[in-house]
């Protein structure tokens, strides 16, 4: 026969188990959203920082006529290796729309995105301007603090971090 003090004993520790549980898991559910979203920043802010990279080295070769049609087209595909932002929209945009500064991200891929498919030939005259837009509208973003200036240069390489240092201050 079971004893009615073990009886009690064991419905305590069920109810507390289970109120355990139940407060434990939005704790643990915030820890890992968190954790999520500051691994897709650090990803976004490196794609972002290698995109500005890629933008001012085309507008540099655009302005001193050193491309052709044979290798612009290889500059653009370079441009549109979007990794982290093609993630983001296809499956983590739930997550992407908690961070803070989710629309200057969108807004500086939409116009990176758009230099991807607007290129029609070297002669254009809006192609290098719209190249030189998609900078500035990053260092304008940054200069705003809609996009961390701070895990932008941690997440750039040092050439890149010197330029942006350069043009942001």
């Amino acid at each position: 026969m079971v004893e009615p003090w073990s009886l009690a004993i064991s419905g305590a520790s069920a109810i507390l188990g289970f109120l355990v549980a139940f407060f434990a898991e939005p704790v643990k559910t915030y820890f890992n959203n968190r954790s999520k979203k500051a691994t897709l920043r650090n990803a976004l802010y490196s794609e972002m920082a290698l995109l500005y990279n890629r933008l001012t080295q085309l507008s540099k070769a655009l302005s001193e006529g050193e491309l052709d049609d044979s290798n612009i087209q290889w500059a653009i595909s370079e441009l549109a290796r979007f990794d982290c932002y093609n993630y983001v929209r296809t499956e983590g945009f739930l997550l992407f729309y908690q961070l803070e500064e989710a629309p200057a991200i969108d807004a500086f891929y939409g116009c990176s995105l758009l230099l991807t498919r607007e290129y029609s030939d070297l002669d254009s005259v809006d192609f290098p301007a719209n190249v030189n837009g998609a900078i500035e509208l990053l260092e304008d973003l940054t200069k705003q603090g809609q996009i961390n200036k701070k895990l932008l240069l941690q997440r750039s390489d040092i050439a890149t971090r010197e330029l942006l240092e350069k043009r942001l201050d």
